[in-house]
């Protein structure tokens, strides 16, 4: 069995219209619900894509560390992120 991979830095777009449908924010709101963050959390968001979990959680915690392989994905959560401020 050999190992495929995916270019992520190419998948932004498409990453981003997966994580906007209802599917996802349902279960973006069940992970926080189940979390249970208080303000003053750490979070860590390891494979963060495009910011699903990680700008949820940045609304409800001291910090969050949002970490993909995916120099692309991270670029667009900054600009999200800082568009969000």
């Amino acid at each position: 069995m050999f190992a495929t991979s995916k270019d992520w830095d190419r998948r932004v777009a498409e990453a981003e219209l997966i994580a906007r449908s209802s599917g996802f924010r349902e279960l973006r709101d069940r992970i926080i619900e189940l979390a249970e963050p208080q303000a003053e959390h750490t979070v860590v968001d390891l494979g963060s894509g495009t910011g699903l979990l990680s700008l949820a959680f940045a609304e409800r915690t001291a910090r969050v560390w949002a970490i993909d392989s995916s120099p692309a994905m991270c670029d667009y959560l900054r600009v999200k992120a800082t568009s969000a401020q």
